[in-house]
């Protein structure tokens, strides 16, 4: 794994090509980024980059050292090459006694080669992935290292066809993952690369190694990690490759999978947020149709609000800017990455192991966004502003829909109430709304530190054009007769109405939006 390519890197070009992962750290430089086919892939790789600079390079002393490796660009080579030199053998993915991040458990099962992809399960439907049980696959060593590393990261309990009483969430499988996100790839990991003390809840660190280092990392027996490194590499499955020969190159048609340690639900994870729901600290989730910018004040507030938990690459890049060892007009982004996956409600007889989307999104962060309340006040009112425009857009869409379905009807049942919200689905206004202004959004946040009050105009003007836009949208979707006429006039006259309403006066503070 140190020098066979595997893991996709994208260059300072936009072109994607493999690495192995000496050359992918010492290049990091020079790299723009990963690119997994999928963003648990992503996820899952940056994960292990992590955890090995954590444990090459020792986790930085103080800010002062930290800015010292910072100022260099680079990961210093001849530390990782004396590290990489030392542990050799355990990066071999097929090494006879020490295959990396594998080893052998007694309750393990054997299994084809497609139940480590986590896209495969034994109820997943086949329109979602073209696999059947009958199906015969294998996996080439770069193909089986970067699905092993996703299986510890975010298999669900039951996949692999492991009982969901004996195996367990692994790491990462719930809940956004939150990275800082630089210039180039060592920029990336280095904005990651924190000090123990911003590690809180790792505070045994003498005891800390990954995953290749343990003899038998099921010992000691334990459910919280012993360190940083522990964690990025926490043995969630017990996985064994078996390789074979195939027209002369090495492929993995089968492995053994097993249930691996449990981590304990109380454990904070430093890459994700936490706010507070049913009295009770629950991480931050995708949502299937809701883009993560539409709560980016509610991430930028995390470490500011009582009951909540933020993922800590933002107060550890604020203090760097404090002792003025990162540049306060440094531009980063947050990177999101994850999945959903567990049962569906409609299906409550289901797999846990159903995966039902994944989710990589980038956004943005001035940083005078992480100095000044104020800013994040106003981009707040930019954001209700939006769901206030949303929710009058809605009316009309359903009085639209209302006058179409059942013109003469004063009461409506239930089987009409029903059309009305069938009817608003196929036309999905919401969609093209919150699609359209993603854009107009980032935009904003350049622009809002410069001149808030030009800014949210410019915005509100951006609002009202996106919402009369997608209100045609459904209005050219109606019949084409006299009552599709009668209640497109209805339905837009009622939508002017309401966004006249909301309109910043020109003459008005613009921050006295309602809410």
């Amino acid at each position: 794994l140190l020098d066979e390519p595997w893991i996709p890197c994208v260059d300072m070009h936009g072109r994607v090509q493999e690495l192995g992962l000496r050359e992918t750290l010492i290049r990091a430089h020079e790299l723009r980024g990963l690119a997994g086919d999928t963003p648990v892939i992503t996820a899952a790789i940056y994960r292990l980059l992590l955890a090995v600079i954590y444990r090459a390079m020792g986790p930085p002393q103080d800010d002062e050292h930290w800015g010292e490796v910072w100022a260099s660009g680079r990961w210093d080579e001849a530390i990782l090459q004396a590290y990489f030199d030392r542990w050799h053998d355990r990066f071999d993915l097929f090494h006879p006694q020490h295959p990396f991040y594998q080893w052998n458990s007694e309750s393990a099962i054997e299994k084809t080669a497609k139940q480590l992809l986590l896209e495969y399960a034994d109820n997943m439907p086949t329109l979602f992935y073209h696999l059947t049980k009958k199906s015969q696959f294998t996996l080439s060593p770069a193909e089986a290292i970067r699905e092993m590393l996703v299986i510890q990261t975010f298999a669900p309990p039951g996949l692999g066809g492991l009982r969901p009483s004996s195996s367990f969430n692994s790491p990462w499988t719930s809940g956004i993952i939150f990275l800082a996100e630089g210039k180039d790839l060592f920029e990336t990991l280095a904005l990651n690369w924190m000090e123990l003390s911003a590690l809180k809840q790792f505070p045994n660190y003498e005891d800390d190694k990954p995953v290749w280092e343990f003899d038998d990392p099921m010992k000691p027996d334990r459910d919280v990690p012993l360190g940083i490194t522990d964690y990025l590499t926490w043995p969630s499955r017990s996985i064994r490759l078996s390789p074979v020969m195939d027209n002369d190159r090495v492929v993995v048609e089968r492995i053994t999978v097993g249930p691996g340690l449990k981590l304990s639900k109380s454990f904070m994870d430093p890459f994700k947020a936490y706010r507070k729901q049913d009295k009770m600290l629950k991480t931050m989730k995708f949502m299937e149709y809701r883009s993560l910018w539409r709560d980016s004040v509610t991430i930028l507030n995390l470490k500011k609000k009582k009951g909540t938990h933020g993922f800590y690459a933002l107060s550890w890049i604020e203090e760097l800017v404090e002792y003025e060892t990162l540049e306060r007009d440094y531009s980063f982004s947050l990177m999101a990455l994850g999945m959903a996956a567990g049962r569906i409600d409609s299906e409550p007889n289901a797999s846990s192991a159903k995966l039902h989307f994944y989710r990589e999104e980038h956004l943005p962060v001035p940083f005078s966004y992480l100095q000044e309340d104020a800013l994040v006040d106003k981009l707040q009112e930019a954001l209700v502003l939006a769901e206030n425009a949303y929710s009058d857009l809605r009316k009309a869409v359903y009085e639209l829909a209302k006058w179409i379905v059942a013109p003469k009807k004063e009461k409506l049942n239930r089987r009409i109430k029903e059309d009305i919200k069938n009817l608003m689905a196929h036309w999905a206004v919401g969609r093209h709304y919150w699609a359209q202004l993603e854009p107009a959004f980032y935009e904003l946040l350049l622009t809002l530190p410069k001149d808030p009050n030009a800014a949210l105009a410019a915005w509100w003007r951006t609002l009202r054009s996106v919402a009369e836009e997608a209100f045609s949208q459904a209005e050219r979707a109606a019949p084409d007769d006299a009552r599709g006429l009668r209640a497109a006039v209805r339905a837009r006259g009622q939508l002017y109405g309401a966004l006249k309403k909301i309109d910043p006066s020109p003459t008005q503070e613009v921050n006295h939006v309602p809410s």
